[in-house]
């Protein structure tokens, strides 16, 4: 058997138990935190919604209010073996919580930060130009 070191170790579950891989991708693991199952993605999709992960604690300070519009997404899933596997139905991962909103009211507010920031881009330039003048 060779030796796994601690980084490149992870843990695959089967029917016959579990198994130590070297490999994790191969293995079904994902190096991004924030991943969100198949299963998961297509019913955000067929509802409609967009998402993004939450500061779970600012959310709570605020009264579960977000200050661009997200509201914590709770899955109605009955199976608890889910993503988060959480029993009150929210997907949580470690201080974050799933958020959702309407893609629309998204790609709304995508507008206008983008915009934002072209504009601050402008002023700045502008500013730039102003300095090399002297």
């Amino acid at each position: 058997m060779t030796k796994i070191s601690k980084k490149d170790k992870g843990i695959a579950i089967s029917e016959k138990g579990v198994k130590y891989v070297e490999d994790t991708k191969a293995a079904g693991f994902s190096e991004d935190p924030y991943y969100l199952d198949d299963a998961l993605k297509a019913e955000l999709k067929e509802k409609g919604l967009a998402c993004r992960f939450l500061n779970a604690k600012k959310l709570e300070e605020n009264g579960g209010r977000h200050q661009s519009g997200w509201l914590p997404y709770k899955r109605e899933s009955k199976d608890p073996n889910v993503f988060g596997r959480d029993p009150d139905g929210y997907i949580r991962n470690g201080q974050c919580i799933l958020g959702v909103k309407p893609i629309e009211q998204y790609e709304a507010h995508k507008k206008v930060l983008a915009q934002r920031a072209r504009e601050k881009s402008a002023a700045l330039k502008r500013s730039n130009n102003n300095f090399e003048r002297y």
